[in-house]
């Protein structure tokens, strides 16, 4: 690993590209030199970045689609790494549809993403994450108030708050014990899938840690702009399930049960995610998003039910208004 003074002095830097910002405080520079682009990042929280160079060493032993860090500077605040181009999966959707193409490349995100998982979750040690350890029912418990305080009580909805804490304790008790765990990503996501002639690279997985598989088959198959076809969702489900069954044994339907008890859970913590860089700091992609983010609730309820979750159930159903959408558009 070379030091980052040593790169910038042996790279003459023809031109360089500040890139937008997403949801972190993470700032990213394009590089342009003679011998090619490189990313510049910077970011003051060490601990974080500590993580990310771990993971990063981990995954590049397993051949993992990430970048390749190339330089760190001493205090650990700022990093070079390949450019894995400018291009998303989210983007690639959306400007290209619903095509046969599009269609590989998300079986190909899903066939890598099942790699990463199982090999990375046999050499990882979780006690190098920065934040949480593991997806367990703290965590849990966490994204549902992060929904409940940053989006839902933005909102003029009517419900009891001492049932509904109640009832998320019970759903984090339960989406918390989910077996079987392997690597979690934690936001694997379009946005976080860049596309280079066909090639794919994993971005921002430092947030990672021990957790269901399913989470992130649930963030990818049902990202809120993407708006995948139902019937998609459906067989690229099938499509994971049968890749990770290759590594470990499944029971197909307590997979897909819990799969649509984490995917609920993701899908509140993105509207809170949207509450909070949207409705809060005014960042126009997370705003733009809610509406596909409610009705990515109103598809959940026509495929699943909450069974004795009275609360929840209410407060989904509410969401889903007409009303309540027509706010955000």
């Amino acid at each position: 690993m070379q030091a980052l003074d040593v790169f910038l002095a042996n790279h003459t830097i023809l031109k360089s590209e500040e890139l937008l910002q997403a949801g972190s405080n993470r700032s990213y520079t394009r590089l342009y030199t003679s011998t090619g682009n490189f990313i510049l990042c910077k970011n003051a929280h060490v601990a974080e970045n500590n993580t990310f160079f771990y993971f990063a060493e981990i995954f590049a032993s397993i051949n993992a689609p990430v970048p390749k860090l190339i330089a760190i500077n001493e205090e650990r605040t700022q990093y070079i790494q390949t450019d894995g181009g400018s291009q998303d999966l989210l983007q690639t959707t959306l400007q290209l549809g619903y095509t046969d193409q599009v269609r590989r490349l998300y079986e190909e995100a899903l066939k890598a993403l099942c790699n990463l998982q199982i090999k990375a979750h046999a050499n990882i040690d979780y006690t190098k994450c920065f934040a949480a350890q593991q997806f367990d029912r703290y965590a849990v418990q966490a994204d549902l108030n992060y929904f409940k305080y940053y989006f839902l009580d933005l909102l003029n909805l009517s419900y009891n708050k001492t049932i509904l804490q109640k009832e998320f304790e019970r759903w984090s008790d339960y989406c918390g014990a989910i077996e079987p765990t392997s690597f979690m990503y934690r936001d694997f996501q379009g946005r976080n899938i860049l596309v280079n002639d066909q090639q794919l690279t994993f971005i921002d997985f430092q947030g990672g840690m021990q957790g269901p598989p399913h989470y992130d088959v649930a963030s990818l198959l049902w990202q809120a702009k993407a708006a995948l076809p139902i019937t998609w969702k459906k067989e690229l489900l099938d499509y994971y399930i049968a890749a990770l069954s290759v590594h470990t044994p499944l029971d197909e339907f307590v997979f897909k049960h819990n799969f649509s008890r984490i995917l609920l859970t993701r899908l509140l913590q993105v509207l809170g995610a949207y509450g909070l860089r949207g409705i809060i700091e005014k960042r126009p992609h997370f705003l733009s998003s809610i509406p596909y983010g409610l009705e990515h609730l109103k598809q959940w309820l026509s495929l699943y039910t909450l069974d004795d979750f009275p609360e929840m159930t209410s407060i989904l159903e509410q969401l889903i208004q007409p009303e309540i959408t027509a706010q955000f558009q």
